[in-house]
């Protein structure tokens, strides 16, 4: 990797997969992230979609959401078959267009194991037989889906693993099913192992980057900093105080790529087409600001940062992403081309 880069965090609005290959690829061809479409609902959302990919696991909607059981589900393989039949069609959308590396998004084994429940209604985390068991599940299905992909594309593949719910997984924030029924917290330190050894393994396996996501809330540091991952996306809304952005700092001069979500996905926070290099140079400005505020070196903003949107891309129409989109990759643009001037 040289140089920032512009990109989509994987969820994109409507239900269409060609429209969404479409502008995924219009907008951000250099690293294009294989859209999700969490608009076709249940199994298209991120647990469904990771669930599908477990390998010798199984899981089915349950009265809160998703929960491990004996059987395959006609709604997972349901799920299965859409995963090859999208990429079939991504593959006929830009067939000739250069997709030199292509990023997939997976949801995490922490928030897997928080997400779904035991057949007894408890919360997999709780178990730790539970947990391994999926973590090691994913991996492997994770493994296969990459072969697949470099099969199909001839592509280099990038994983992104999507956390949402490590801020409540390692501060104590799950409820229990019941008032009685206690989640402690997940030690920071073995968190992070335990996503450390994913991102190990899946290079290992020949993956070119591991990008860590946890856009979701205030990021916890203590994990980012001993995940193993390649790159870590955080939202820069959520970099606010001085404990967050001494951990930003920290991260940055330990070495640690980043990529900071600094593009809005409001309609009305976003510019049209004649206006998008204007509002790109603001936010382009403010995140040269943030880093003087880190006492980082603006040199570095041309090697170890990228920009995409804030989360909620799945919920704008299909104009607005691409203008997010777009936007995300003309900031890259004029951080690596005038990180000085700024």
């Amino acid at each position: 990797m040289t140089g920032g880069r512009g990109f989509g965090l994987g969820p994109m609005p409507g239900t269409d997969i060609a429209a969404a290959a479409e502008i995924v690829m219009g907008e951000t061809g250099d690293f294009p992230a294989f859209p999700e479409l969490p608009c076709r609902g249940v199994g298209a959302d991120a647990i469904g979609r990771a669930g599908a990919l477990l390998e010798g696991l199984n899981i089915e909607p349950g009265p809160r959401g998703w929960r491990l059981c004996a059987r395959p589900q006609l709604l997972t393989r349901r799920a299965v078959d859409g995963i090859e039949s999208d990429l079939d069609v991504c593959g006929e959308m830009w067939s000739g267009r250069g997709t030199g590396e292509l990023k997939i998004q997976v949801a995490g084994p922490w928030t897997l194991a928080a997400a779904i429940e035991l057949p007894d209604g408890h919360r997999a985390i709780t178990d730790r037989g539970a947990l391994r068991d999926i973590s090691g599940a994913l991996l492997h299905g994770v493994l296969g889906h990459v072969a697949d992909i470099r099969g199909r594309f001839g592509s280099e593949v990038a994983v992104q693993v999507d956390e949402p719910l490590i801020g409540a997984v390692c501060g104590g924030g799950l409820p229990g099913t019941s008032d009685y029924e206690i989640i402690r917290p997940v030690p920071a330190p073995e968190a992070g192992e335990r996503l450390r050894e994913l991102a190990d393994s899946l290079r290992d396996s020949g993956v070119r980057e591991v990008l860590l996501n946890l856009t979701a809330s205030p990021p916890p540091w203590d994990v980012a900093g001993v995940c193993g991952a390649d790159t870590v996306l955080v939202d820069t809304g959520h970099i606010v105080g001085r404990t967050q952005l001494d951990g930003l700092g920290a991260a940055v001069s330990e070495g640690t790529r980043v990529g900071l979500g600094a593009v809005p996905v409001d309609p009305a926070a976003l510019p049209a087409s004649a206006d998008l290099n204007e509002r790109s140079r603001d936010t382009a400005v403010d995140l040269a600001r943030l880093w003087d505020e880190l006492g980082l070196p603006r040199n570095l903003l041309t090697t170890v940062v990228d920009v995409h949107p804030r989360a909620g891309l799945s919920r704008v129409s299909g104009a607005v992403a691409a203008r997010a989109l777009a936007m995300s990759r003309t900031v890259s643009s004029m951080l690596n081309r005038d990180a000085g001037d700024l």
